[in-house]
């Protein structure tokens, strides 16, 4: 905290009368002697009267005040009212406002706007005034590693400095700096919680020491820099600057005495009065290239509304006051006299305010990133602001232009122009006057096509006729380009860029649409590669995606530029032919399987792949594209069993559907007879090497089929209903089991999944509660794992049921972390426990470094979060020991145990009895290795 006092309480008042007659009419030069004689014999009165000398406190920003500045303006202010002495403390911003409301201050300069208004709001402070403004801007080292000087959008340079989590330092929470710069993160959409970024809790200044001190990232205002730059050396340098968004600026209040008593009201209004005046914006302009050699603080008084009207508000006043002289002296002037005089007079008024107009329309203009216009539409002319120009790429120098409809449809794309121009002569002629005007459209710009959106409201006369328009147009180019990226991976794999399953649909049904209207044909084929699982159980996952993108090129080279080839998931395609006939749909199927015949050379090895087909032609063998394509996919399997690897759909062999129908059934039958089982995997803390866990897997051995795979078997209860009370059945076998191994002294919790449609029962936190009083056990026991597509199918409605788990004390999991679409914000909202990294990653792990960071990252999210981390796919030592160095709490997989019946499971966990308990035995039983019996 600086403090300054200027001022003599000795000084005596220098009485004077100064006589100046600016004006040339003789109705001026009397006034001005009017008032000049009263001012001398109010001088004469008090002459040679010492007058008690009169103290002001000034409390301003520390931004501000270290520059030297606001000492300057008060030297300045005391030379002309010697009698004043003026003390100035300097503080943070925000501090600034505590020493008023403690009533310690008669005036403040600072800048927190949104906390100047409660300021005011709360009645410690009146007539806030806007004086000045000057710049933050990005500091970092000179070299610009991240090149951030390059940049012309400050949100650009936010989210890069984000993404990089350099080490950046900002001062205190009572700093107005900081509030800017969260301001900035907000606007930019950023939460800067990374590890670099610290809170120094000094002032700004001392921050961007420190910052330069060590090659840091700050956030600082330029005069904070240049008052500081002999100390930071060039340490730090502006890297990010000129951008409207990084203004700060500064307002003057006026402590109220009726708040404050003992605040000197009237002489802090007459010191704002001063700061707004010519000659303070003055010196606040000049101030900066006489102390720093550049411009520092720009003047802003002219900017402030309040000041604006309080000056009308005087002017208006002291015209009242002159018209009142000017009766008094109508008897010595003649009429005629009196009305020149009050027509000067108020003909320089009008034109002194339509300068002011003009030219805070102008500032306003010139400031803005949006391009402005006015449009007369009875003389058929507009104005366009300089942005505007530059937008449409308009050479002419006048701001005015000629029919401007015209102009427009020239720089617009052809297609948009119907649309625009169509929609604006509709919204001119409707005779609606409250609603406004807003249309999207295209220009071309050199060899790019830039997005514009146009937006307007229409002044009308009395009979609706719009008589003016006026609007802004802004550059939404960027916002049109994320969209566009946005939608393409919302429609569209990610692994081979095609069209997507909802995609395809999509154009299945316009294509159903415009083969009923046409009475034409069309086809759709289902095609599953053949051999592709033995590619990913042999090779890896890495290289089955590269064999799946080959795939989609060839297909894509096959077919028309009117066709769809999309990707379903896994290593099944789709393929639509618009238009077309049966014999041309087989044509097509051949090419494509002879096309995939051919070798796919993936990094060193030689493939052979190959494919089956099933194809349904509209309208023959279905109408609707649930039909068409239920019946290619019957076709596809017909095709697994036939020679030619292709089949259309017939009715005679779909036998599918009947299968399907007795597979429910005896699902059903399973449930009620109690014939599924669960197999159980162990679960490893990595740091004690104990066994902590075990997730319940459920396996249906059909007494005619064999061993059930869950991906049938589980769509199926989906499907059907049926999922409820296999779930059910699933849940209380599992805990009825755990309540089995607790009265044996084997203390684990069991992990169980859920489905999608778990989370939509109502009943579901119910029935968990019976479960549990059945077995008698706590619900602590239990872990219940949710994929994250799961959770975003009703993302409220599984917010809501995973909250009343958690308060039940039930453990919650995210299965499969890392291959779903939530968001980090979502995420952080789930009551859950703990993320289970997908498989696919933790596999890749040996040989891909890529999998090792995301494993990585995933671990250091969740441990931030404050969640544990399970690894599932754990197949090798090699795998495990990176998992372990990388701090991931609990492990799976082959190497630790393979999914086991009950006998074996308990067989399994007896042998490794001791890993169970937390006992303090130090003995070799207590730590886990891999069983050679069962791993």
């Amino acid at each position: 905290m600086n403090d300054m006092k200027y001022g003599n309480d000795n000084e005596p008042r220098q009485a004077g009368c100064f006589l100046s007659f600016r004006h040339a009419s003789v109705a001026s030069r009397l006034r001005r002697l009017f008032a000049t004689l009263t001012v001398c014999a109010l001088t004469a009165v008090n002459a040679g009267q010492a007058l008690a000398v009169e103290r002001l406190r000034v409390v301003a920003a520390q931004t501000a005040a270290d520059t030297g500045l606001i000492a300057s303006l008060a030297e300045s202010f005391r030379t002309r009212h010697p009698d004043v002495s003026i003390d100035i403390q300097s503080v943070g911003a925000l501090a600034t406002l505590d020493l008023a409301r403690r009533g310690l201050a008669d005036v403040v300069i600072t800048h927190t706007p949104e906390s100047e208004k409660l300021f005011i709001e709360e009645g410690h402070g009146l007539l806030r005034t806007t004086i000045m403004y000057n710049e933050f801007a990005i500091m970092g080292p000179p070299d610009d590693p991240l090149k951030l000087s390059r940049e012309r959008d400050l949100a650009t340079v936010l989210q890069r400095l984000a993404r990089e989590q350099v080490s950046f330092l900002v001062p205190g929470k009572r700093s107005g700096t900081l509030n800017k710069l969260n301001e900035l993160w907000l606007m930019a959409g950023i939460e800067p919680n990374w590890v670099g970024y610290e809170i120094s809790n000094a002032s700004s200044a001392a921050t961007l020491r420190d910052a330069a001190l060590f090659g840091h990232y700050a956030f600082s205002d330029l005069g904070t820099y240049l008052v500081n730059r002999g100390v930071i050396a060039g340490g730090v340098i502006p890297l990010y600057r000129d951008d409207a968004l990084l203004r700060n600026y500064y307002a003057a209040i006026v402590v109220s005495r009726e708040r404050h008593p003992q605040a000197n009201q009237k002489l802090a209004e007459r010191f704002l009065d001063y700061l707004v005046s010519d000659e303070a914006q003055d010196r606040i302009h000049r101030f900066g290239e006489e102390r720093f050699g550049t411009i520092l603080f720009t003047p802003a008084a002219g900017l402030d509304e309040g000041l604006k009207a309080r000056r009308d508000r005087a002017e208006l006043a002291r015209k009242n006051q002159e018209l009142k002289l000017m009766s008094g002296l109508v008897l010595v002037f003649v009429a005629l006299t009196v009305l020149a005089s009050l027509l000067l007079v108020r003909m320089r008024k009008l034109e002194k305010i339509r300068r002011r107009g003009e030219e805070r329309f102008e500032l306003a203009v010139a400031g803005a990133n949006d391009g402005i216009w006015d449009w007369d539409v009875l003389a058929d002319k507009a104005y366009l602001s300089p942005r505007l120009k530059a937008m449409l790429k308009l050479e002419q120098p006048d701001n005015f232009i000629a029919n401007p409809k015209h102009v427009l449809g020239d720089r617009i794309n052809p297609a948009d122009q119907p649309s625009l121009l169509g929609n604006l002569e509709s919204y001119l002629q409707r005779g609606e006057g409250d609603d406004s005007f807003q249309a999207e459209f295209r220009i071309h710009s050199d060899a790019e096509t830039r997005w514009l959106l146009m937006r307007g409201k229409a002044i009308r006369s009395p009979t609706g006729e719009a008589v003016r328009a006026s609007g802004s147009v802004t550059d939404i180019t960027d916002r049109k380009t994320q969209e566009a990226v946005i939608e393409h991976q919302a429609l569209h794999d990610s692994l081979t860029g095609l069209p997507n399953r909802a995609l395809l649909r999509d154009r299945l049904q316009h294509a159903l649409q415009l083969a009923t209207r046409q009475n034409t044909y069309l086809a759709f084929l289902v095609m599953d590669l053949d051999r592709f699982k033995n590619i990913n159980d042999t090779l890896g996952h890495h290289m089955g995606d590269m064999v799946l993108q080959q795939v989609g090129a060839r297909l894509q080279r096959i077919l028309r530029p009117s066709d769809t080839v999309a990707r379903l998931g896994g290593d099944e395609f789709a393929v639509l032919l618009p238009v077309t006939d049966a014999t041309y749909a087989n044509h097509v199927a051949q090419k494509i399987i002879i096309a995939l015949k051919k070798v796919f050379e993936v990094g060193h090895h030689s493939l052979y792949v190959g494919a089956s087909l099933g194809i349904a032609v509209f309208p023959e063998h279905g109408q609707d594209a649930e039909t068409l394509i239920q019946h290619a996919d019957v076709a596809m399997y017909l095709a697994k069993r036939s020679d030619s690897r292709c089949a259309f759909y017939d009715p005679q062999q779909d036998r599918y559907s009947v299968t399907r129908l007795a597979l429910e059934k005896d699902l059903h039958d399973a449930i009620d007879d109690n014939s599924l089982e669960l197999y159980y995997q162990p679960q490893v803390d990595l740091r004690t090497k104990r066994v902590v866990g075990a997730e319940a897997l459920l396996r249906w051995k059909h007494p005619q089929r064999g061993m059930i795979p869950p991906d049938e078997m589980i769509p199926i209860a989906e499907q059907t209903g049926l999922i409820k009370p296999l779930t059910m059945w699933v849940l209380n076998t599992a805990m009825h089991q755990c309540d089995a191994w607790r009265r044996h002294g084997l203390h684990l919790k069991v992990a169980v999944n859920l489905s999608v449609w778990n989370l939509q029962d109502p009943t579901l936190v119910d029935a968990l509660k019976a479960i549990f009083a059945t077995w008698n056990i706590p619900p602590s026991c239990l872990e219940l794992e949710i994929t994250e597509s799961a959770m975003m199918a009703n993302p409220d409605r599984a917010l809501d049921v995973l909250t009343q788990l958690n308060k039940m004390g039930v453990h919650l999991a995210v299965d499969d972390f890392g291959t779903g679409f939530s968001s980090l914000a979502y995420l952080k909202k789930l009551p859950v426990h703990s993320l289970k990294v997908d498989k696919s990653f933790v596999i890749g792990m040996a040989k891909e470094e890529n999998d090792i960071m995301i494993v990585r990252s995933t671990v250091e999210l969740a441990h931030n979060l404050g969640l544990s981390v399970v690894a599932e796919g754990v197949e090798s030592q090699e795998i495990l020991d990176l998992l372990a160095r990388h701090n991931c709490d609990v492990a799976q997989g082959y190497h630790i145990g393979r999914p086991m019946p009950l006998a074996d499971i308990t067989r399994y966990l007896e042998q490794h009895r001791g890993d169970l308990f937390d006992d303090d035995a130090s003995t070799d039983n207590n730590h886990f290795r891999p069983g050679p019996a069962l791993s």
